[in-house]
């Protein structure tokens, strides 16, 4: 049975609602069932890649397309990196 008062329903479930519905994004909920690796769900390793860096790079080059690919790594490497939260 399900607690309405979960974490899930109140602020999980509200914010996939958010994204799915009114910010028309592509939502995947993958707390159960995801594989890891290349060819994974998501395509990312563990569950502690949270930014997808397949992802991240089609976007980051389509928005800078004249760059070097060392750019697009060095991007992912500051803005997935611990030091990128520092303020």
């Amino acid at each position: 049975m399900s607690n309405k008062y979960s974490e899930d329903q109140l602020i999980e479930q509200t914010c996939i609602d958010i994204f799915k519905n009114q910010l028309q994004w592509e939502i995947a909920n993958v707390y159960q069932g995801e594989t890891f690796g290349a060819e994974g769900t998501l395509g990312r390793e563990s569950e502690a890649d949270v930014l997808l860096k397949s992802r991240f790079l089609k976007a980051i080059q389509l928005l800078n397309p004249d760059l070097p690919q060392q750019a697009y790594e060095t991007a992912f490497e500051i803005i997935n990196s611990d030091d990128a939260t520092k303020g």
